[in-house]
């Protein structure tokens, strides 16, 4: 199960929330977009024991696509660690979708769905917002996106 739109939950919520299954997924372009200076206290959900997803929260009102910017504005939005960002947007996303089975890591027996970004350090997602980062894009196994001409 995953929750959304967390903005205003209290510190009490968050707490009871580590007691269940639930994936908080954060929203940070939501949050820009609609809101002043609230956000969603992420730390207070991590340290409750939740696992945090980090989404694009793509509707009719934000027509944010891109799953890197959204990490990117993610980590000082939230105060998060890149590798928090990063897991938020694999791992804890395919959770939150029901899909941690064969997605979301790089494990034996996943399908193999990666995206290679062109960055040498986690961090580098972060400090890259707005810059195009996707290198490749493997789903299955194959090859379906390249930037790299003639290495395919």
């Amino acid at each position: 199960m995953s929750a959304e739109h967390l903005t205003y939950t209290p510190d009490e919520e968050i707490r009871s929330v580590g007691a269940t299954d639930t994936i908080a997924v954060l929203l940070p372009q939501a949050e820009l977009i609609y809101l002043t200076d609230r956000r969603a206290h992420a730390r207070a959900f991590i340290d409750a024991g939740v696992p945090v997803a980090v989404a694009t929260d793509y509707c009719s009102s934000i027509h944010a696509t891109s799953l890197p910017v959204t990490l990117g504005m993610a980590a000082p939005w939230f105060r998060l660690t890149p590798s928090e960002v990063i897991v938020g947007g694999t791992l804890n996303a395919a959770y939150a979708l029901g899909l941690a089975g064969d997605r979301g890591s790089i494990d034996p027996g996943k399908r193999g769905d990666l995206t290679i970004l062109s960055v040498s350090h986690p961090g580098e997602l972060c400090l890259a917002v707005g810059q195009e980062v996707v290198s490749d894009v493997i789903i299955g196994g194959e090859i379906v996106h390249s930037t790299r001409i003639g290495e395919r």
